[in-house]
């Protein structure tokens, strides 16, 4: 059982030192891929529009490729749903040889596969509560924080010649919402951004 060796004490350490997933994975993946004979692990990721999420998600993340090769035979799938109502799917295959995984690594396998799955959602919630930290959530547009961070990395670029700012103050904004309703407010200002 891998959850004893050395090579799965690496898997867990390397992913435990940063955030970006592909190349993270990818070394992870790669300490424990020979012991596994793992030859690909693929990620899908469908996530549909969301206040969080304005144009949804819908991409393919290979995490793990390896330069012998892989066999689509015996391919082990698993799909999750994501809090967003979405849809992960992750792919194993085996090495390009063909080799079949006995019960005892097709476990090891599971318990890889969950690893990722959790190691996938804490890295998609910490991006969606970096961006709600500087997002406006009924626009999806900068709110203040975002705008100053976004002006910040213009001046240091040296590129603020390049640009154009505007600021909108609806007035009489509480009086739309008081005759019209909050949720007809709300459209005008989505309208406005």
């Amino acid at each position: 059982m891998i959850l004893c060796s050395d090579s799965f004490r690496e898997f867990i350490r390397i992913l435990a030192e940063d955030k970006i997933v592909k190349r993270v994975s990818s070394r992870a993946i790669a300490s424990i891929a020979e012991e596994l004979r793992i030859g690909r692990i693929e990620l899908f990721m469908n996530v549909p529009q969301s206040r969080n999420l304005i144009d949804g998600q819908n991409e393919k993340l290979v995490l793990f490729d390896s330069p012998n090769g892989y066999s689509e035979d015996g391919c082990i799938t698993v799909k999750k749903i994501t809090g967003d109502r979405g849809e992960a799917v992750l792919n194993c295959f085996g090495t390009a040889d063909g080799y079949a995984w006995n019960e005892e690594e097709r476990q090891d396998l599971e318990i890889v596969n969950e690893i990722l799955f959790l190691y996938g959602a804490r890295f998609r919630l910490i991006g969606l509560l970096q961006k709600t930290a500087l997002t406006q959530y009924m626009t999806g547009l900068p709110n203040s924080g975002g705008y100053l961070r976004k002006v910040g990395e213009i001046f240091s670029r040296g590129e603020a010649a390049d640009y154009d700012a505007y600021y909108l103050n609806i007035k009489g904004m509480a009086l739309l919402n008081v005759k019209y309703g909050q949720r007809e407010g709300d459209e005008i200002i989505k309208r406005y951004s």
